[in-house]
């Protein structure tokens, strides 16, 4: 079932990879992406008004880490997407295996409400004693169908901008 949801998000473009290569050893981009990050606190509600310079927020392991940009005042698509990684070491570089997608709680949440919202809706039209039903029904449905692929073209298109950002800021990290 996860596997199936996976393949999905990536057809549908929620969800994307990316393959870096540095001329760096597997120490120093491990010590550079600490150096760079800050630890992952779980929920921070106060995140925005931190003092830190770092951008990017999650943890790094021995040869996995998790990222996620840092939310900033005023900007609400930063928060969406979340990077998984791997690296290797490979003779003299480092291969960096990226997974970006948008974080599952806003995919749930934003879906969900749309669709609890419309379903409120489609029933109570049902339930009405109206006779505009033949005008209503399909006005709802054209809605319906702009809200839902509104959300769509802004979380692909969060994914597209992530791919490029993560791309330059990480080759930004490794060679200051």
């Amino acid at each position: 079932m996860n596997e199936f949801i996976n393949n999905l998000l990536l057809r549908i473009g929620f969800e994307d990879n990316l393959i870096l290569n540095f001329n760096l050893s597997k120490e120093d981009f491990q010590n550079k992406l600490l150096k760079n990050i800050d630890p992952d606190n779980g929920l921070n509600i106060f995140e925005q008004f931190t003092s830190s310079d770092n951008d990017y927020i999650g943890s790094v392991g021995q040869h996995n880490f998790t990222l996620r940009r840092r939310r900033q005042l005023f900007d609400f698509n930063y928060g969406l997407t979340k990077f998984t990684g791997n690296y290797a070491q490979n003779t003299d570089t480092t291969i960096v295996s990226l997974k970006i997608n948008i974080r599952p709680f806003f995919l749930f949440f934003i879906f969900l409400f749309l669709l609890v919202g419309y379903s409120i809706a489609f029933g109570s039209l049902l339930f009405s004693s109206t006779e505009e039903k033949l005008f209503i029904l399909p006005t709802l449905l054209l809605h319906a169908m702009f809200m839902f692929s509104i959300f769509y073209f802004i979380f692909k298109y969060q994914i597209k901008r992530s791919k490029k950002n993560i791309e330059r800021d990480l080759f930004f990290i490794m060679y200051k």
